[in-house]
């Protein structure tokens, strides 16, 4: 009775070890699954340009590795007509010489016109879509990810089959270490990776499931899979600048500014009070000190 009874364990136990073993040789072959799905898919990351080009390398070494195609699409004056950096043509070919970007595109700016961005950024996605690309996300130079949530989040959209994929801000003072707590002047969610089509067009006017920028609201089809990704963030260096006062009289929310009677010093100040401290994760004070000079 005895014997029987350890012949019984022992083939509970075999049964349990080999129940474990098919377990895991189902995750390996799913998470491999998963990252040939992954490889399979092309990336792409569009940056709008006139000013804030201090930061936009640093931005882009985030990402570089996560993304197959990076375009810029710069212009040479502000929405107002105001000029921007005379050599920030040189700067950007430098960066594209370095493999950092892969395409230019020059916008031309109508000047006194109020709301070019979504042309600006349709140009960016028609690129994209003539490179081939199947994802589409559209960056200005002041926007960082962290690499592995960036990694883990366009898997997440992969396995989850989402079209539109949005992302939680989180915004910053005058400084990478300070982080807003307060940030009611901007939007709470921005737009990550959408998965795009031959004819996939921005509309400004679309309505969307979350607050988000209208210059990057992607058409949304009929069934189309939206979600808020956990685990990721895009961290939004607002006001860090080196020349802030250009950004706050260029800027496309100048209008707000103005009527609110604050000076963008004031306003940058009053942020940097209902900010908590953290880690410089991105590396930015040495390149800020670099400004000085």
């Amino acid at each position: 009775m005895s014997s029987f009874q350890d012949l019984i364990g022992h083939l509970q136990t075999n049964f349990s070890l080999d129940k474990n073993v098919r377990r895991q040789r189902r995750q390996k072959w799913k998470e491999k699954t998963l990252d040939k799905q992954v490889s399979a898919a092309k990336f792409a990351v569009s940056y709008s340009v006139w000013d804030g080009e201090e930061l936009l390398e640093a931005s882009i070494r985030q990402i570089r590795s996560q993304v197959d195609y990076i375009n810029v699409v710069w212009q040479e004056k502000s929405w107002t007509g105001m000029p921007g950096n005379p050599n920030l043509k040189q700067e950007l070919e430098d960066l594209q010489r370095q493999g950092l970007i892969d395409e230019l595109i020059e916008y031309q700016s109508l000047c006194n016109e109020t709301y070019q961005e979504p042309a600006k950024r349709q140009l960016g996605l028609d690129a994209a879509i003539r490179v081939g690309c199947n994802y589409f996300m559209t960056m200005d130079t002041d926007e960082f990810y962290v690499e592995e949530q960036f990694a883990q989040a366009k898997k997440f959209m992969i396995e989850g089959k989402i079209d539109h994929g949005f992302v939680l801000i989180k915004a910053y003072g005058s400084s990478p270490k300070k982080q807003w707590i307060h940030s009611e002047m901007m939007p709470n969610q921005v737009p990550f990776f959408t998965r795009i089509e031959l004819d996939s067009n921005i509309d400004r006017d679309m309505s969307y499931p979350y607050i988000a920028d209208p210059s990057r609201k992607i058409v949304m089809r009929k069934g189309a899979r939206f979600m808020l990704i956990p685990g990721i963030a895009m961290h939004h260096m607002t006001y860090v600048r080196r020349n802030l006062a250009q950004k706050m009289k260029a800027s496309s929310a100048a209008h707000i500014f103005e009527r609110s009677g604050v000076s963008g010093e004031e306003l940058v100040r009053k942020i940097d009070l209902q900010s908590s401290a953290v880690e410089d994760q991105f590396d930015l004070l040495p390149l800020m000190e670099q400004w000085k000079e």
